[in-house]
């Protein structure tokens, strides 16, 4: 399990456009804490150091200590959104920890051995379908990572999550035998990657569901 980190919030009084820009004026990124069966909180963190933070891998998987007003909150980043030129983070939406209640994580994948992967060896390229899965799991039990292992894999292989050893703490949100990645030919890269883009955005839909408390409030500013 990764070490927690820390950063100092500021409560802010006021939402909106108009509230949020001048947040960000001052050096700082509007967002919201939420979950915990408790009202949404509208706060600000360092832009420098939250950004830093979330180009991090496994930023997703990692527990927060926000101190607000004298009060430390555990949370989660469950999503941040960028401006669509400058790629800066223009909002963030973090979800409470509650220690006696699983929670959804995403946790980024790793893959071992691609120098034993004949099918590599011989030119094929691994085709990644997913960077991160998301699981179910209590806070105290997150992994740093899950590792997949390419030896002995070939041309026209797929890893499925069936395929990884799991720790039994988790348990991935999708219940079907799913695609992490395939192992294909040069010739097929270009179709294989199509393919992946289709069935991740079409995953991704499925699988949404924001708590709309936090939705609500992301969606004003």
């Amino acid at each position: 399990m990764s070490q927690n980190v820390e950063f100092k919030a500021e409560s802010r009084n006021s939402t909106g456009k108009g509230a949020a820009r001048a947040a960000r004026r001052e050096g700082r990124i509007p967002g919201v804490i939420y979950g915990g069966g408790e009202t949404p909180v509208h706060v600000t963190l360092p832009e420098k150091e939250f950004s830093n933070f979330a180009t991090k891998r496994g930023y997703k998987s990692t527990i927060l200590e926000i101190n607000l007003d004298g009060k430390k909150i555990k949370a989660v980043a469950r999503e941040v959104q960028l401006h669509p030129v400058t790629d800066k983070i223009e909002h963030f939406d973090l979800q409470k920890v509650v220690d006696t209640q699983d929670m959804r994580v995403f946790i980024p994948v790793k893959f071992l051995n691609r120098e034993k992967s004949p099918g590599i060896k011989r030119g094929g390229i691994l085709n990644i379908v997913r960077r991160e899965i998301e699981f179910l799991c209590n806070p105290s039990s997150i992994p740093n990572i899950i590792e997949i292992n390419l030896e002995g894999r070939e041309i026209g292989e797929s890893v499925h999550i069936s395929h990884i050893n799991l720790p039994d703490t988790i348990k991935p949100i999708i219940k079907r035998d799913f695609t992490i990645a395939t192992i294909v030919g040069k010739g097929g890269k270009a179709a294989a990657e199509e393919a992946a883009d289709e069935a991740a955005d079409a995953e991704q839909g499925a699988e949404k569901t924001p708590d709309a408390k936090g939705e609500k409030a992301a969606k004003a500013e």
